[in-house]
Order: C-alpha cells, then structure tokens, then sequence
C-alpha cells in the first residue's frame, strides 16, 4: 500500500521509463514496474511485453545488479506462460 507521495514519486519515474528514460529508484518501484509488465499493463500483447521486460531489465541491471536476484526466472516463466515462441 503505498501512499500519496510514494505514488506521484512511482507514477513519475514510470511515465520517464515508458519515455525510455531509465533512472534508478528503489527496487520495490522497479519490482512493481517489472509486475506490471508480467502481467501486460502498458503493453499491447505478450510479444511487447516480452521486448520491453528484456528491454528495462538490461537498462536497469546495469544501475542496480540486484535485479537479476529474480528478473531471468521470471522472464522464462512469462515466456513458457504467454507460450511465446520467440528464443
């Protein structure tokens, strides 16, 4: 549950990596962000959904390594559930 502050501050960020803008936050926002894109919020099919997990994976890992603690099991989860035929 977050609150008013903590949503502006998500929403904001958000809005600057949906413009390809990737700055590091806490990795709660970039989790969520990651949640919202498994379960294609913002995205207009699993193949988009897809491209853009791998997309601001690679960018963030790069600000903040802890993110492939879980990101590569969940981007073969999404794969093998979206039945994606992409490698």
């Amino acid at each position: 549950m977050m609150n008013y502050k903590q949503l502006r501050t998500y929403f904001t960020w958000r809005t600057g990596i949906r413009q390809g803008m990737v700055k590091k936050t806490s990795l709660s926002y970039a989790y969520l962000y990651l949640y919202e894109l498994i379960t294609n919020i913002g995205v207009t099919d699993p193949m988009e959904g897809l491209e853009q997990l791998m997309w601001f994976w690679q960018e963030y890992r790069e600000l903040d390594a802890a993110i492939d603690n879980h990101v590569p099991a969940w981007i073969k989860d999404y794969h093998i559930y979206y039945d994606l035929s992409h490698t």
